[in-house]
């Protein structure tokens, strides 16, 4: 797959986690029986309904809208800088992934489906962060482009 199919990608699965996770919050805040509230749902520690996991998932919220923000103006705004900011999904995820566990009614029905996306992830994350490194190092160090060749402004801005 090209680079520039594969940001596509990237950036519409971003746009549609956006929406999916609004669409939660929206019927979570106005679903008077579940005990979140808009100021529960938009604010962390707020809620009635196990405060601290859906703090958890309202603070994951809102730093996912952070790494949205900067991928977004990353090219005019934020330069080089914005890497570190974007690889704050991994937390990010992580702290969803205890949200949907501890305040889910029900995750006790979903383990499977928790431990399929928690391994499926874990592993993304491990070959993108440690096997996808090294083979571009290796690839540098042979003087040979990088396996996955970006274009060139995504490589100038660090986009990956």
């Amino acid at each position: 797959m090209r680079a520039e199919t594969a940001l596509r990608y990237h950036a519409a699965l971003a746009a549609a986690t956006i929406l999916l996770v609004v669409g939660h919050l929206v019927s979570l805040a106005s679903d008077k029986y579940a005990g979140v509230g808009w100021v529960g749902a938009l604010l962390p520690g707020h809620s009635a309904y196990r405060t601290v996991p859906v703090a958890l998932g309202v603070a994951a919220f809102w730093a996912y809208v952070l790494v949205v923000v900067t991928a977004r103006l990353g090219s005019r705004l934020v330069g080089r800088r914005w890497l570190p900011v974007h690889r704050l999904v991994v937390p990010v995820f992580a702290a969803v992934f205890a949200h949907g566990v501890l305040a889910g009614t029900d995750s006790g029905r979903l383990r499977w489906l928790y431990a399929v996306s928690g391994a499926t992830v874990l592993i993304a994350w491990v070959t993108r962060t440690f096997v996808g490194e090294s083979l571009a190092l290796g690839a540098e160090k042979r003087g040979s482009p990088t396996p996955v060749s970006l274009p060139r402004h995504a490589r100038d801005e660090g986009a990956a």
